[in-house]
């Protein structure tokens, strides 16, 4: 039986530590250049790496941040959760903007009343303990009030703001 030896040293190059770490799941140029650092890689290498990969098309930070703020809002978050939650994945403003100016925000009215139909139901909306509740959690979950007030049919919509 044969024994076969990789030679690990000479095959960990910036550019192929990137792809390892892109194989498993998409970075931000942010958390590459981090996580290259952190490894050892001097800030040259670095550069370089991310460049490259950005030519190449595996590394795009607006793409990253388009499936990212679809996925957050299809776990019920809103546009303002959706900023913070992005912006804390290392993405520029410029692609948090790109992304929320997309449909993201066009359609938060019906996530939110998908998620209060999931948590609240009717009945219980009429009790105001619990439309006060309701609010607060769209409110956590990063809604605007004038969304979350329409979403509970609300007519006083400053009283919220």
């Amino acid at each position: 039986m044969r024994t076969v030896r990789s030679s690990r040293a000479s095959a960990q190059t910036p550019l192929n530590y990137a792809y390892r770490l892109l194989a498993q799941r998409d970075y931000s140029e942010a958390r590459l250049v981090e996580k290259l650092h952190t490894k050892g890689f001097s800030s040259q290498a670095t550069t370089a790496t991310v460049e490259t990969l950005r030519q190449r098309g595996h590394v795009n930070d607006t793409r990253l941040a388009v499936g990212l703020a679809e996925w957050f809002q299809n776990q019920g978050f809103g546009p303002r959760a959706i900023r913070v939650k992005l912006k804390h994945k290392g993405l520029t403003e410029d692609a948090i903007e790109e992304a929320l100016s997309g449909h993201v925000e066009q359609t938060d009215v019906g996530v939110a009343q998908r998620l209060v139909q999931r948590r609240f139901s009717s009945s219980a909306l009429q009790d105001p303990k619990m439309r006060a509740r309701a609010f607060r959690f769209l409110l956590r979950r990063g809604y605007s009030p004038r969304v979350v007030a329409s979403v509970l049919g609300r007519d006083g919509q400053d009283d919220y703001e």
